[in-house]
Formats: C-alpha cells, sequence, structure tokens
C-alpha cells in the first residue's frame, strides 16, 4: 500500500462518521510526523518565531504527497528554542522555502498548524483516543530526537467484517465506514527484554 501524505490521512479521518474509525485510520497510519503536526495544531505552549502570515508559490509538481516526512525535520528552525542564533530574515527564507517544497495541501495544513488550527474537523478527543497521552508536544533538533520505536502490528476483529487497509482511504472518502465495517486494532510490538541474572 502506498504510503499516505499527511492532508490524505487526516482527510480521511474527518471523512469517517464514526469515531471507532476515525480513530482506527490514525492507529492505522500512525507516525511520528502525523503525529508531531496533530499535536502542534492543539499545544498552547508552542510558540512560533515565523509569521502568521506568508506569501510562498505553491509548488507545481505532481506527486509530492510525502515531501512533508521529509522536510519536516526543519520544523525546529520555526519554533521558539529551535536555533536562537538563526537571523530572522534566514529564517522566514527557510520557511518560505519549506512551504514551496510541500505538496500545495501540506503547506495550507502547515501554515494553519502555524496558527494553531486544525483545518480539517478532527477534535483533539479523536487524537486522545487514538494515541492517550499525545500531548504535549516539543520539537527538538534532530540531533535530540529520540532514536528507534516500536514497530507496529496490525490485526482485525474476528467478530465483524475486517476492514481491507489496502482499501481504507477509499471508504473513508466515499464515507461508507460504519460500525458493521469493523474495527481495526493496531498494537505496538515491542522486543522482549533480557532477564538479568544474579551474580
Amino acid at each position: 500500500m502506498a504510503r499516505k501524505g499527511i492532508s490524505e490521512i487526516f482527510e480521511m479521518v474527518q471523512n469517517a462518521p464514526e469515531l471507532q474509525q476515525k480513530v482506527a485510520i490514525l492507529r492505522a497510519f500512525d507516525n511520528p510526523v502525523l503525529r508531531d503536526v496533530s499535536k502542534m495544531a492543539y499545544d498552547a505552549d508552542l510558540k512560533w518565531v515565523v509569521p502568521e502570515t506568508m506569501l510562498y508559490t505553491p509548488c507545481p509538481f505532481p506527486y509530492m504527497e510525502n515531501s512533508l516526512y521529509k522536510e519536516f525535520r526543519k520544523v525546529y528552525l520555526f519554533v521558539e528554542g529551535g536555533n536562537p542564533n538563526l537571523h530572522p530574515i534566514k529564517r522566514q527564507a527557510l520557511f518560505k522555502n519549506f512551504l514551496e517544497t510541500l505538496d500545495p495541501q501540506d503547506a495550507e495544513l502547515m501554515m494553519a498548524v502555524r496558527n494553531k488550527k486544525m483545518p480539517y474537523n478532527i477534535p483533539a478527543e479523536v487524537f486522545e483516543a487514538a494515541w492517550p497521552g499525545w500531548m504535549p508536544v516539543r520539537v527538538l533538533p534532530p540531533s535530540q530526537a529520540p532514536v528507534g520505536g516500536a514497530s507496529l502490528e496490525v490485526s482485525h476483529s474476528s467478530e465483524n467484517t475486517s476492514v481491507d487497509l489496502n482499501n481504507l482511504s477509499e471508504i473513508a472518502k466515499s464515507k461508507t465506514i460504519g460500525a458493521d465495517a469493523g474495527i481495526i486494532e493496531v498494537q505496538k510490538t515491542k522486543k522482549p527484554r533480557k532477564k538479568k541474572t544474579d551474580a
């Protein structure tokens, strides 16, 4: 299954009619960038150091839906504490370039998030239901970012007709997801710890 862009995932969540399906989509497509972007829209403590409005030229190239995953590593430059020695004019130029590199829909998303707005109709409670304890966010420079993480293992409920992940985006966009579609269960698997032996 092709990797979905951040805006595409949010649109799927918005279009899903049931809370359990919104949660299932967020868990099925869970990734660090998705979490951080959603947190930024609601974290009152996060302070941005770039203008609330920015004139930029939307990216004219097609198939740029995945560019935000790569470019997100630069976001620490645009928030308080990320790089205090960076000149404001240079910072604004980098932010403009950042927006122009993204898929236009993701660029609009990041401008909305910069202004503490979630442009999709997804209340904070939906994110909390999908990822308990998801707040707050702290965007760190790459050198301070945590390394590693749990892998995702996707299984389906056997009680109802399961949702085919390959068709999940089409189902969400057509608004046909319902309680009878089944709940996708996403479990984090961790490597077993080695038992300590007594000396």
